[in-house]
């Protein structure tokens, strides 16, 4: 094997292969600086990343696509369309699905498992903040779950109901849509 072809560190002072030693290891933010000492003596620092790989989106209709936080978050800004909230607030929800998404280790996940993972992120959020969230909750999932008709409309008002007041019993949606056109 030539020296080109191998793989480690090679001292820059004496040029040898692999004759180090780590002597101190720290992460630093996507990366990991070691600090190496050559048999010659030579300390060296180095800093080592992990390759990142592309992540690629299976849409429903079976075309394949690059992942987007971008693209997500444009999808979550519309739900959130004329409601006052920080744009950290959708940027924690982008950084979290993309964070699951990475977390698969795959090269491939569907639009599906993206769409569920922002729901779930909406459903947590509309448990502690409501007033918020209800809104663009129904909106993403109206058109996620590609909602065409009222009674469809009916059923996911109810789940927020639902979600919002887990013990009662008898929550539908005019109570909800009630509620809604008070304030």
């Amino acid at each position: 094997m030539a020296k080109d072809d191998k793989r480690g560190f090679q001292c820059p002072r004496c040029g040898h292969w692999d004759d180090d030693q780590v002597i101190d290891t720290r992460k630093i933010e996507n990366a990991i600086q070691r600090t190496r000492r050559c048999k010659c003596g030579e300390i060296t620092k180095t800093l080592e990343r992990g390759e990142v790989t592309r992540l690629y989106v299976r849409k429903s209709h079976g075309d394949r696509e690059s992942y987007s936080e971008d693209k997500l978050r444009r999808g979550l800004t519309l739900a959130f369309s004329n409601i006052r909230i920080e744009s950290a607030a959708i940027d924690d929800i982008v950084q979290r699905v993309t964070e699951k998404a990475r977390g698969m280790r795959r090269e491939e996940i569907s639009s599906h498992d993206i769409g569920n993972w922002v729901l779930e992120e909406l459903k947590i959020r509309l448990r502690e903040r409501e007033d918020l969230y209800v809104v663009p909750f129904i909106r993403f999932s109206s058109i996620f779950r590609r909602l065409h008709y009222l009674h469809h409309i009916r059923d996911l008002v109810d789940e927020v109901e639902r979600l919002l007041h887990p013990n009662s019993l008898n929550g539908t949606s005019s109570q909800l849509l009630q509620a809604e056109r008070i304030s």
